[in-house]
C-alpha cells in the first residue's frame, strides 16, 4: 500500500519516498532506431521461422526457372495445390549469403496438412536431410542454404525454427537491435512497388512468404515488447480505406500501450524509380498534389482507428524543402499530421575510394547537419516534429573497407551527435544488416549477425 506524508498545518498529503530503498530512473528511450533488415532469403534473418523467406515456386527439372502460380494453383498461403505434370516444384527457403546467418545444429519441424502431403529438405550442396519425430540436423555453415521441393501436394503450413531460437524472431536480430528507440519496418512490409490494395492476410508463423503483405501487425507488436522499442509502419499506396483501418486495428490489438506507433503513407513517394509514386501522375506536379493529399487522409484514417499513441508522419526528401512545404501543405487541409520526416543522408557524392577522404567526409556530413537543420526550421514553421524516417551514410561506390572502417565510424559519430543537439524526434538509421556490395551500397551496419565494425559500433553507442 502507498505511504504518504501528511503536512496537517499546510494540509496537503504527498506521496512519501524511503530513503533507504534506492530508486530506480526510468529507462531513457534513444533518440535513434533501426530500419529493420528486408525480409529476403539472401539477407540476415529478422525471423526465425526459415519457411518465412521462401522464393517463388521454381521447377527443378526445368533449369530451376519460375513456374507460373495458375500451373499451382496456390491457395491463400502461397502453398500448391495442383502438381504440374512433368514439373518438380521447389522453392529456395535460404541461400548462398542469407544461410550464413543461420545457426548449424538441430532444427524443429511443423506442419499443416489436407491430405498426405511429400516433400523434401535438400541442402544447397544437394543433400537430402532426413527429418524424425518433428526434426532434423541441418549444418549451412557446411552445406548452405535449405529448399524444399514438393512431390504430392496437401502442405497448408510449414514451420522451421532452429532449437536455439526461443521467439518468432531470430535472436542474433534481436540482440543486435536493442537498446533501439524506434524499429521503421518499410523494408518488411515490402513496401515500395507494393501491389497490395484490399484484404489483411497476416505474415505470420502460419503462412508461406508469397504473402505481398510482408510482416504482419501482430508481428510489429510482438518485436515492440521484446525490444521496448517504438513502431513505424507504412501503408501500402494502394490500400483502401478499410484496409487502413483494418490494419491499425490489427496492430492496436497486440501493441504494448507504453510505446508509440508512427505511421506513414508508403515511402518516398518522390522518388519515381519506385512504382508508388508514378502511380499518382507521370511527373511530380502532377502526381505531388494527389499523392501529398491522400498521405494526409491516410495517416488520418489510421490513428482514427488506432487510437491515442499514434503519430501522424508525413514525409518529404530532405535536400528539397520544396517537397516537404507541399506535403506539409497538403496535410493542413486534409486532417493535419504530427511530424515531418526527412532521410538526411550523408554523402551522395561521394563515389569511389578516392573520393573518401577526411576532407571530403568532413564536408558532406556538414551538408547533411545542414539539411536536419533546414528541416527542422521547416517542421517548427508548421508546428510539428522533425523526425528521420531513415538516415545514415550514403557513400554508394566505395569499398567495403572503407564502408565499415574506422573513418566511416568517425563520420557517423559526429553526424549522430548533430542529431542528437537537435530539438528533434527518433531518426531511424538505413539499415540494421544488409550484405551489400560496392555497386548496390553497403547500406547495412552489419553485413550479418557475426559482424564487428566500426559503423555499427557508433551508432549503437547512442542505443545503450
Amino acid at each position: 500500500m502507498p505511504k504518504f506524508l501528511v503536512d496537517t498545518d499546510a494540509g496537503t498529503c504527498s506521496p512519501y519516498t524511503d530513503p533507504s530503498v534506492p530508486v530506480t530512473p526510468p529507462k531513457k528511450t534513444s533518440r535513434f532506431g533501426w530500419n529493420a533488415p528486408k525480409l529476403e532469403d539472401y539477407q540476415p534473418r529478422t525471423l526465425a521461422n526459415v519457411a518465412l523467406t521462401g522464393r517463388k515456386w521454381i521447377d527443378l527439372a526445368g533449369g530451376w526457372k519460375t513456374i507460373p502460380e495458375d500451373e499451382l494453383a496456390l491457395d491463400a498461403r502461397g502453398w500448391p495445390t495442383k502438381m504440374p505434370a512433368g514439373k518438380r516444384p521447389a522453392s529456395i527457403l535460404t541461400w548462398d549469403q542469407g544461410a550464413k546467418s543461420w545457426p548449424d545444429g538441430e532444427y524443429v519441424i511443423s506442419s499443416t496438412t489436407n491430405g498426405s502431403p511429400i516433400y523434401k529438405l535438400v541442402t544447397q550442396t544437394g543433400k537430402e536431410l532426413t527429418r524424425q519425430a518433428g526434426r532434423f540436423t541441418w549444418n549451412p555453415s557446411v552445406d548452405g542454404g535449405l529448399l524444399i521441393e514438393l512431390v504430392q501436394t496437401g502442405l497448408m503450413s510449414l514451420s522451421i525454427y532452429s532449437a536455439k531460437d526461443a521467439d518468432a524472431f531470430a535472436e542474433p536480430f534481436l540482440q543486435a537491435a536493442r537498446g533501439a528507440g524506434c524499429i521503421r519496418w518499410m523494408d518488411a512490409q515490402k513496401t515500395n512497388n507494393s501491389t497490395v490494395s484490399s484484404g489483411l492476410q497476416p505474415y505470420s508463423v502460419r503462412s508461406f512468404a508469397a504473402d505481398p503483405a510482408g510482416i504482419s501487425m501482430q508481428m510489429v507488436a510482438d518485436a515492440s515488447d521484446l525490444l521496448a522499442a517504438d513502431a513505424w509502419v507504412c501503408i501500402p499506396h494502394l490500400a483502401t480505406d478499410a484496409y487502413i483501418k483494418n490494419m491499425a486495428i490489427e496492430l492496436k490489438h497486440s501493441m504494448p500501450p507504453e510505446h508509440k506507433v508512427y505511421v506513414e503513407f508508403s515511402n518516398e513517394l518522390w522518388n519515381f524509380q519506385f512504382s508508388q509514386g508514378r502511380s499518382f501522375g507521370a511527373t511530380y506536379a502532377i502526381a505531388a498534389p494527389k499523392y501529398n493529399a491522400r498521405a494526409a487522409v491516410a495517416v488520418n484514417l489510421f490513428k482514427q482507428a488506432y487510437g491515442a499513441n499514434c503519430v501522424r508522419v508525413i514525409a518529404a526528401q530532405s535536400a528539397n524543402l520544396g517537397t516537404s512545404s507541399d506535403a506539409l501543405k497538403a496535410a493542413q487541409v486534409n486532417g493535419g499530421c504530427d511530424a515531418l520526416a526527412v532521410a538526411p543522408y550523408w554523402g551522395h557524392s561521394i563515389k569511389s575510394d578516392a573520393d573518401f577522404t577526411q576532407a571530403n567526409v568532413t564536408a558532406v556530413v556538414a551538408k547533411a547537419v545542414q539539411e536536419m537543420r533546414d528541416n527542422l526550421q521547416m517542421a517548427r514553421q508548421y508546428g510539428v516534429q522533425l523526425l528521420g524516417y531513415e538516415g545514415g551514410m550514403h557513400c554508394v561506390g566505395i569499398s567495403e573497407a572503407n564502408a565499415y572502417g574506422a573513418l566511416m565510424g568517425q563520420a557517423m559519430t559526429t553526424y549522430l551527435q548533430a542529431w542528437e543537439s537537435l530539438d528533434a524526434g527518433v531518426l531511424c538509421l538505413y539499415n540494421l544488416a544488409e550484405a551489400g556490395s560496392a555497386q548496390q551500397g553497403f547500406w547495412g551496419h552489419l553485413r550479418s549477425w557475426r559482424d564487428a565494425n566500426p559503423k555499427y559500433d557508433a551508432a549503437k553507442g547512442f542505443m545503450p
